[in-house]
């Protein structure tokens, strides 16, 4: 593994996480949402995780001690069943938006329905895209179950003016500056140009 004295350093870091905002002009997607009657939601969540699809370092994960490069990564997502109350849910990810759409809608609509979330199971094949509809912020901590969380986590939140403040969450171990910036380029590429998803 080409990172392994890299990651081995990491390793002795109580905290290697590190968190990184970023706002993103999304005017084109959220114009071309209402053309085509799509949710500006599943658009903007597909858009980033098409991004982070596109990262082969946001797909690598520590299974049992050894780096692994997953193929792709679902989205794990809390999607709201009630005013006050959500539910998480496994979304599949797919190589184009039409795909995702049509299974994305089908799951939401049975976790409406039934209340039941699909993330509980412990997995690392996934990324956590998570959108705060409500708050357009500067800056965000998240909470964590472990320290050393190596599953990257996006948070997004309302656009104003035409911008979307994007977080991302990412470990060290496998993420460094350079691999968040072509992150942040290709979601960039991706809200700009909706049509190509």
């Amino acid at each position: 593994y080409a990172r392994r004295d890299l990651l081995e350093f990491y390793k002795t870091f109580d905290r290697p996480c590190f968190n990184i905002l970023c706002k993103e002009n999304a005017k084109k997607l959220y114009r071309y949402s209402k053309l085509h009657k799509k949710s500006f939601f599943l658009l903007s969540c597909y858009a980033i995780a098409k991004a982070v699809n596109d990262t082969e370092q946001l797909r690598e994960r520590l299974v049992d001690g050894k780096a692994v490069r997953y193929e792709r990564v679902d989205i794990c997502t809390p999607i709201a069943i009630s005013d006050n109350e959500f539910v998480e849910v496994i979304l599949p990810y797919f190589d184009n938006f039409a795909a995702f759409e049509e299974s994305a809608k089908k799951i939401m609509a049975e976790a409406k329905a039934n209340g039941k979330a699909s993330c509980q199971e412990n997995t690392e094949d996934r990324v956590l895209i998570s959108c705060v509809p409500w708050l357009h912020f500067e800056a965000l901590t998240l909470t964590e179950l472990d320290t050393k969380q190596v599953m990257p986590i996006v948070t997004y939140g309302k656009m104003e003016k035409g911008l979307i403040p994007i977080n991302l969450k990412a470990s060290h171990y496998f993420v460094d500056g350079m691999h968040v910036a072509k992150f942040f380029e290709r979601v960039r590429y991706n809200f700009a140009n909706p049509k190509s998803l």
